[in-house]
């Protein structure tokens, strides 16, 4: 039992240090592609930020209608007489 445990635990290490092995030889050997990287991103991270601006003025009246609205839903359900289970 220990045995089989020890070799499978054995051919999983084998399997994984190939990958790893071939995902070192696949890359490439540029120097300039780390650098490339490191500015794709940051442009990634740029977009992400102007993505998360701020609500508007417009955008928070609307939020704040929906809320409203759906409290006054809540309301009459909580209070129109019907037994629920």
């Amino acid at each position: 039992m220990k045995s089989s445990i020890g070799f499978m635990l054995a051919s999983i290490l084998f399997v994984a240090g190939q990958a790893h092995a071939e995902q070192e030889r696949d890359r490439p050997r540029d120097p300039g592609v780390k650098q490339r990287r490191h500015y794709q991103q940051q442009r990634i991270n740029q977009d992400v930020r102007q993505q998360e601006k701020p609500v508007r003025r417009e955008d928070r009246k609307d939020l704040h209608q929906d809320i409203n609205n759906l409290s006054k839903e809540i309301y009459q359900e909580k209070h129109d007489g019907e037994v629920r289970q």
